[in-house]
């Protein structure tokens, strides 16, 4: 089973809107493989929003209220859970920590405008790149850390 988190992936938590990248992955996950939902709020509450917003494709919506790590043991009586999409970095932290994969979802609160569609570009001078690169090149060879488990 695949698990999804509500909140930052499908909701965004502060405005309670809809994730627009988020709403595209849940479709395409849904349509190859069974999706089990998962938040911090009620699964009645999170339900409601849910339907108005034509999230319906989904298994079920677990029941909120809990760590999420312990969330995943609850699910896990259901059927083995291949990985969970999550939008907090520390939940994931927890996730991982207890041996589940994450795919971890993050989404720019904020886009420069030199981001944005037709916006000029200056191509990076092909020096710049191969100097950046030699940069950390030379970095890498010369920590101390390379080579242990980090």
């Amino acid at each position: 089973m695949l698990v999804m988190a509500i909140d930052g992936v499908l909701r965004d938590p502060g405005t309670r809107e809809v994730i627009p990248s988020g709403r595209t992955l849940y479709r395409a996950l849904t349509s190859i493989h069974g999706l089990a939902l998962v938040s911090d709020d009620s699964a009645q509450r999170d339900g409601m929003w849910l339907a108005s917003h034509g999230f319906t494709e989904h298994a079920f919506v677990a029941e909120g209220g809990s760590p999420r790590p312990d969330q995943l043991t609850r699910l896990r009586t259901r059927g083995s859970i291949d990985f969970i999409v999550e939008a907090d970095p520390d939940i994931a932290a927890d996730v991982v920590a207890a041996g589940t994969p994450v795919l971890f979802f993050a989404v720019p609160s904020y886009r420069s405008p030199d981001d944005l569609p037709g916006a000029r570009r200056v191509p990076t001078a092909w020096g710049v790149l191969q100097a950046e690169v030699e940069r950390q090149r030379e970095t890498k060879s010369t920590d101390s850390r390379i080579g242990e488990v980090l």
